[in-house]
């Protein structure tokens, strides 16, 4: 991928979770199996943990800087990115980390359905008398 010294002692892997570190190695050796980018199956990424782990660590890498990931149906394309030298510190980094993962991880709020009272609700009018 880029040189693997700069890249270990960069915040962007210090902030990294475990299971995001798997999918990372993973990403890492299809790149150098299939060259510059790597394309990388859904049934791959779960090798390294269930769809709740590897989409969130997915979300983190990208957004770390490590890689680029562009995700397709039942695929994802993967190539190598230079974005993590951006980054300044340990706190900035583990702010983005966090972010990413929380990013869609959460459920969405069911709407409440409103109690209706009919006594007050106006009710339609018709438009022509009733003979």
């Amino acid at each position: 991928m880029v040189d693997r010294t700069k890249l270990n002692h960069s915040f962007a892997v210090a902030a990294l979770r475990a299971s995001s570190r798997r999918v990372l190695h993973l990403i890492e050796s299809e790149i150098g199996r299939q060259g510059g980018a790597a394309t990388i199956y859904n049934d791959q990424l779960e090798m390294s943990g269930s769809r709740r782990v590897y989409l969130p660590a997915l979300r983190e890498l990208h957004a770390l800087g490590l890689v680029d990931v562009v995700r397709l149906q039942r695929r994802h394309v993967c190539m190598p990115s230079n974005r993590w030298r951006g980054i300044g510190s340990l706190r900035e980094a583990t702010i983005i980390a966090g972010l990413a993962r929380e990013a869609r991880s959460a459920p969405r709020p069911v709407p409440a359905v409103e109690q209706v009272n009919h006594e007050t609700t106006p009710q339609p009018t018709r438009m022509h008398p009733a003979p």
